[in-house]
């Protein structure tokens, strides 16, 4: 078995894919990310210097990779059936009633169209 060894807490920015030492804290704060070890007291204006386990870093790295990885197969594999049974989808937030000319083609209301949050104005129209 390997002997852990700290890596400071610039390395982990670094290993951890360039986020920010902020971001490093804020997450392992939230337990999202693993927990620093304390290497020195500090006083009462600095809390001291602070180094992460290599290893865990680097386990947390590998667990982001397969959880992208596992994403990726499922998608490839349609996902569960949950996911494509369309009673499962949510319903439109803002139903917009189709309307059909006489001559056969889909009719937008432009106003309603541009009021609603998240709807163009462009009108599309079936072709012939």
């Amino acid at each position: 078995m390997e002997e852990p060894t700290l890596g400071s807490l610039d390395w982990t920015c670094h290993e951890a894919g360039k986020l920010s030492p902020r971001q490093i804290l804020r997450m392992a704060e939230e337990g999202k990310f693993p927990q620093p070890v304390r290497v020195t007291e500090g006083n009462e204006r600095q809390r001291g210097r602070i180094a992460f386990v290599r290893s865990e870093v680097r386990n947390w790295v590998a667990e982001r990779i397969a959880e992208r990885d596992n994403a990726r197969s499922d998608r490839a594999t349609g996902g569960s059936s949950a996911k494509n049974d369309i009673a499962a989808a949510p319903p439109e937030l803002f139903p917009v009633p189709q309307k059909v000319d006489s001559k056969g083609r889909q009719k937008v209301d432009r106003d309603r169209s541009c009021r609603e949050p998240g709807r163009r104005q462009a009108a599309t129209y079936n072709s012939r």
